[in-house]
């Protein structure tokens, strides 16, 4: 009998060590900071906050776990929590320059030392359109216009300024197109630009 104890114990050390290894519960720390999705900078006197999905469950919706946590004037911060091996976590953050999308909010291991997080938010800005009916006048039935939220159809002759919030960042784009002229045939226009957070950015439509 003597002769099998070791094995025994051994195997047994293993699938302890087994368990402690994929065990996603108990202590939880979490330490990092906020940044500007387009920039990198810190995003300073943020908050943070959990939220939770059940592992089970085939929906990707997760809920609020806790409250809601200050950072410091550089954007960092520290904290613990007991993690629950039913539930995943994710780290989302508001501020003053915008909010995490839930897809590009990091996820938080249960029962480990998450260290580094970055927390990014998407900064807001606004766009400023200036839609202007130049000579010759146009004969078209309406302008349209998008490359924010939703869209706007507008009815010629009118000079007319349409304010947007949109994402802050590069790669951004206005779209228009004249619909119904029997001179300029409906083609579509595109303005690129960039914008960074909190700032307005004016872009002319001449048709």
């Amino acid at each position: 009998m003597k002769l099998f104890v070791a094995p025994l114990l051994a195997a047994a050390a293993l699938s302890c060590a087994s368990c402690s290894l994929f065990d996603e519960s108990g202590k939880t720390t979490v330490a990092g900071q906020v940044v500007d999705s387009s920039t990198g900078q810190a995003v300073a006197n943020a908050q943070v906050r959990l939220f939770a999905n059940q592992r089970s469950s085939s929906s990707a919706s997760y809920s609020p776990e806790g409250n809601w946590r200050s950072t410091d004037g550089q954007g960092k911060f520290s904290f613990s929590f007991d993690a629950d091996a039913d539930l995943s976590y994710i780290l989302r953050a508001s501020s003053s320059r915008g909010d995490t999308e839930f897809q590009s909010a990091p996820q938080v291991t249960g029962g480990r030392k998450n260290k580094d997080l970055r927390v990014p938010v998407e900064a807001v800005a606004w766009v400023r359109i200036h839609l202007l009916d130049v000579p010759p006048r146009t004969d078209a039935v309406n302008v349209k216009v998008s490359g924010f939220q939703g869209s706007i159809t507008l009815h010629p002759p009118l000079d007319t300024v349409i304010y947007r919030m949109i994402k802050a960042g590069p790669n951004q784009v206005v779209v228009w197109e004249l619909n119904g002229s029997r001179v300029v045939p409906a083609t579509e226009h595109r303005i690129p630009y960039s914008v960074a957070g909190l700032d307005t950015m004016r872009v002319d439509i001449r048709y």
